[in-house]
């Protein structure tokens, strides 16, 4: 079975649902597809998808990381929509203060 998250911040969801569909229920999690990871801090500094990885020996597969979504708000894109720079620096500082400090930016 592949799970399916919508966004991963703490990995709190994946972290509880794993067990229990391996453990309780007897299914086999071959991996995660997760659509936006915010690359947050897990119970660590380390990211939270990388604690999931490492905890569970599952891999896991982001979309998009906010990274990648600050990059292309940052610039003219088909959305429509520009980050300003205060927007762009409150986000940063966001990062600074929640996300994880060994994690890679963008995603795979």
């Amino acid at each position: 079975m592949v799970l399916v998250e919508d966004v991963v911040t703490a990995g709190t969801t994946l972290k509880k649902m794993i067990p229990l569909l391996q453990n309780d229920i007897g299914v086999v999690v071959a991996g995660v597809i997760v659509a936006v990871d915010r690359k947050e801090k897990g119970d660590s500094n380390q990211a939270a998808l990388d604690e999931v990885e490492e905890q569970f020996s599952v891999p896991v597969h982001p979309i998009v990381t906010i990274y990648d979504i600050i990059t292309y708000l940052s610039q003219d894109n088909t959305s429509g929509t520009v980050l300003q720079e205060n927007q762009q620096r409150a986000m940063h500082d966001y990062l600074q203060q929640y996300g994880a400090s060994h994690s890679s930016q963008q995603s795979g």
